[in-house]
């Protein structure tokens, strides 16, 4: 089995970016594939957070590319709903 190690940057609205990649990546490879680490600075630690909490909550023992893949579909939701928070007048997402 093969491992992989994601690590990912910081750079403010990256973070919104940085999942679109990760979607199509995870789904470029072998499913089956292990996740042995997740590692992030700045937005990127949120993402990895995220994603790693994510993969927790679902009983992962060893975690997959599957499993990220779905992690990162829920975290392209989280940052979907985020930026329509955002757009919205006189919104706060602090709030």
């Amino acid at each position: 089995m093969t491992h992989h190690v994601f690590v990912l940057s910081g750079g403010s609205v990256m973070g919104a970016f940085q999942v679109g990649e990760l979607v199509r990546l995870t789904s470029l490879l072998p499913e089956n594939d292990a996740v042995s680490g997740l590692f992030g600075v700045s937005v990127g630690s949120l993402n990895s957070a995220f994603l790693a909490d994510s993969i927790g909550k679902a009983g992962a023992s060893t975690p997959t590319i599957r499993d990220l893949n779905t992690a990162s579909f829920a975290l392209e939701k989280f940052w979907i709903q985020q930026e329509a928070t955002e757009a919205r007048p006189g919104s706060n997402s602090l709030d």
